[in-house]
């Protein structure tokens, strides 16, 4: 859509090849530790949770800054708690049969960790009776830039809880990058769809899971123009870009439009702080966030390096809007004036994004990505 002034992104959708080998990799760095005769000497002890009577409540495990463990809630009070092998970077929870259940019909796993562009951590499911786990996903992270705190949230649906057995979630050797997991019970909601291909979503409580983050697969972005009756989504950068105090997108376009909605996904919210929007030179208002829960999964305690101040902030990718004034755009016209190009007058529309720290903030590293314009036209051949 025109020039884009910010640094290099980097892609995020790795070769099967390269996820292929890292799990391979981990499988036998696994398989090296648990041979050791010495890993049950280092494996550590697992907390003792209390029962809880909630049937809807969450098993939530902390792992930084240590290691804490809620109530054991009452759909797993026929389970053995949760096992955390630091030794072997794995976590084993077990998930009792959906038959034994009445009102859950799948979980939800969300995952928060410190993503290094390693691909993140691997999750797996095992049945008591199998002797190799099953593989759910090969990486909750991207293969590339280092983004920070980042959350999947991934489906265990019925057809692989049925029989329950474990979920194990496993990062050889970088346990430490693990914050915590939250293992929540669900169920379908099939009046929400949220794709081409009518396939449910997950609801889980009052959260609505998207089916695309839902089933583990990488995270892909959104490249090119696309254009549906009266409305354009026009992008501006599809690729992960690093927001260092602004971030600017300059372009030109033919047409003002009607009505102009920015959308885009950002990562490393931080909420005692917010993202400043500009239009030629003329402040728009904070970009606005996706509303969330005050106990939802992805919302974690960070602290600074440099001070004790605890500050809130959203793990992983969420979709932030701004609606802007159509009075605000300059349209591309043609240089009859014959003025040269040292005096010509700027056409580009100039949209900066200006981060805004609050006094507690954690100073985490913000990204976007699938950053694009929702452009109305509501009449093609009116040039205004």
């Amino acid at each position: 859509m025109g020039q884009i002034f910010a640094g290099q992104p980097a892609t995020l959708a790795p070769p099967t090849s390269l996820i292929q080998q890292k799990f391979l990799a981990d499988r036998k760095k696994l398989a090296a530790i648990q041979s050791d005769p010495a890993v049950d000497n280092l494996r550590a002890p697992s907390p003792q949770p209390l029962r809880s009577e909630a049937p809807f409540a969450p098993l939530i495990i902390t792992l930084n800054p240590k290691v804490e463990m809620s109530s054991m809630p009452s759909w797993g009070k026929t389970v053995t708690p949760p096992l955390i092998d630091q030794a072997s970077s794995c976590i084993e929870i077990t998930i009792p049969p959906l038959a034994d259940q009445s009102e859950i019909e799948n979980f939800a796993l969300t995952v928060n960790f410190n993503d290094m562009g390693d691909g993140g951590p691997l999750i797996e499911k095992k049945n008591h009776q199998e002797k190799a786990p099953t593989l759910l996903c090969s990486g909750l992270g991207i293969n590339g830039p280092a983004i920070g705190l980042n959350s999947r949230t991934i489906a265990i649906p019925a057809d692989l809880a049925l029989d329950g057995g474990k979920i194990l979630v496993r990062h050889v050797g970088r346990f430490n990058q693990l914050h915590s997991i939250i293992l929540r019970p669900g169920r379908t909601a099939m009046v929400a769809v949220f794709n081409a291909n009518n396939l449910p979503a997950i609801l889980d409580g009052a959260n609505i899971i998207d089916e695309e983050l839902a089933n583990g697969t990488p995270l892909m972005t959104k490249k090119g123009d696309i254009t549906h009756h009266a409305i354009t989504r026009a992008e501006l950068s599809a690729p992960i870009e690093q927001l260092n105090n602004t971030l600017e997108f300059a372009f030109e376009i033919a047409h003002r439009p009607d009505a102009t909605l920015f959308r885009t996904e950002i990562q490393g919210i931080d909420l005692d702080a917010h993202i400043e929007v500009a239009l030629n030179g003329t402040t728009i208002g904070p970009l606005n966030i996706a509303p969330f829960q005050l106990d939802a999964a992805n919302l974690v305690s960070s602290t600074r390096d440099s001070t004790s101040k605890v500050s809130l902030q959203l793990a992983g990718w969420r979709s932030g809007y701004v609606y802007i004034p159509s009075y605000l755009w300059k349209k591309k016209t043609d240089d009859t004036s014959g003025q040269t190009p040292e005096v010509t007058t700027d056409s580009k529309n100039h949209l900066i994004l200006i981060l805004k720290e609050g006094p507690q903030s954690s100073g985490s590293t913000i990204h976007f990505k699938n950053t694009y314009l929702e452009l109305l036209h509501k009449n093609k051949d009116i040039n205004s």
